[in-house]
């Protein structure tokens, strides 16, 4: 018999609404296949149209929260009239052909005892979620990374699992708070589903379970998008040599900072390479990291290498809190660092909106960053020659490229 798949729009913790969908589909002659789990979607064989009742109860023999009656409730709810059917979440289903055949588990305490355990499962899990959320939340906010992370493959996968983490916790909040009035109901002595007191209402073409299933399934389709992505491309920087780079650079690099000809590239790993991509939500950035020596017009020799992090963003307020992320990075960083404090040139003095410097924990580097409209740019550069260029010289550098329109 061929089977008809419908999407669930009710959580397994709503038995209620549940029942009242199955039956309503069994009046249209559509009936819950036998042995089946009930997830995103119920799979229905097309029978003949009759009205028929449906009942989710809390398994009491089993306590591993699999939704399985034992043998023995199985047995006595088929003495009443009802015979086991499908599982849904942790609740058994149970139907009835005989409309005049007795309720299933009328009494509220023995309900009550079942619902107790799948009640604390639940507050376990809630609190679950509400912890890692909280972990994770307070490592892309308080550290203050969450554009830093957009820049990199693998950030999105820390973003969509927070994205996942949040539905996770909305679910779980729900749940806990519906199995608890259910629970509340059962210990007054009330029936868990008044159902003489409600008249049947009409399903919604979309409910928020429903919305919020395909949410976290575009969610984790999409983290493993990434995941599969990230593994297929982590063996590569994704830049190109600066060479290769064919646009103008919004920014000075080595071989323009010094006397004509001057500059020599050092190859090592994976330096002197760009990196230029259209970030969503950011805008667009470009990250060079290079390695050589020059010779500057006064004769200094200069050699080193540097990383920059450039941001065009798409408003002033991401380019504020692009700059504030690097700062934060730096000045952690700088926690390790043994160096003193760095003097700078005023901002007002540069032209720009704002500008911080930090000391790098390894080779004596130097962390710069400054900000300047919708446009932010982080440079850490590192000087390995007895000459060198002073804090004040490359901060008016990069300063004057961001001045220009």
């Amino acid at each position: 018999m061929k089977r008809v798949y419908k999407l669930t729009p009710y959580p397994w913790y709503k038995p209620e609404e549940t029942e009242r969908w199955l039956e309503e589909k069994a009046r249209n002659g559509l009936f819950l296949s036998k042995g089946t789990v009930i997830r995103f979607f119920a799979a229905f064989e097309r029978q003949e149209p009759k009205a028929v009742r449906y009942r989710l109860a809390a398994p009491a023999g089993h306590s591993d929260g699999s939704g399985t009656p034992s043998g023995e409730e199985v047995g006595i709810a088929q003495e009443m009239g009802w015979t086991y059917t499908a599982r849904d979440g942790e609740f058994a289903v149970y139907r009835c052909d005989d409309t005049e055949a007795p309720e299933l588990n009328t009494d509220p305490e023995v309900e009550a005892m079942s619902l107790k355990r799948i009640r604390r499962r639940g507050m376990s899990g809630l609190f679950s979620s509400i912890f890692w959320l909280v972990l994770l939340a307070g490592l892309i906010t308080v550290g203050r990374v969450w554009l830093l992370l957009l820049m990199d493959e693998s950030g999105w996968m820390v973003l969509s699992a927070s994205l996942m983490g949040l539905i996770d916790l909305v679910v779980s909040a729900g749940k806990t708070f519906r199995l608890w009035k259910l629970y509340r109901r059962l210990k007054n002595g009330r029936p868990a589903k008044e159902r003489s007191l409600r008249t049947p209402r009409r399903t919604l073409p979309v409910t928020a379970a429903q919305l919020g299933n395909i949410l976290a399934l575009i969610t984790a389709v999409g983290m493993m998008v990434n995941c599969i992505g990230y593994f297929f491309t982590s063996k590569d920087s994704g830049g190109i040599p600066i060479s290769e780079y064919t646009d103008s650079f919004p920014f000075p690099t080595m071989a323009e900072m010094g006397k004509e000809g001057s500059f020599v590239q050092e190859d090592f790993q994976s330096y002197n390479e760009v990196q230029e991509q259209e970030v969503p939500l950011i805008g667009k950035t470009i990250r060079l990291s290079e390695n050589g020596r020059f010779e500057t017009k006064d004769g200094r020799k200069i050699q080193g290498f540097w990383f920059i992090d450039y941001a065009q963003c798409k408003n002033a307020w991401l380019a504020r809190e692009f700059a504030a992320e690097c700062s934060a990075e730096a000045q952690r960083q700088a926690r390790k660092s043994q160096s003193g404090s760095i003097d700078l040139p005023s901002a007002e003095s540069l032209g720009l909106d704002s500008i911080k410097g930090y000391p790098t924990e390894l080779l004596g580097g130097t962390t710069l960053i400054m900000l300047r409209g919708d446009r932010a740019v982080q440079i850490r550069f590192y000087q390995l020659s007895e000459d060198t260029l002073s804090v004040d010289e490359w901060a008016k550098m990069f300063a004057n490229a961001l001045n220009e329109e």
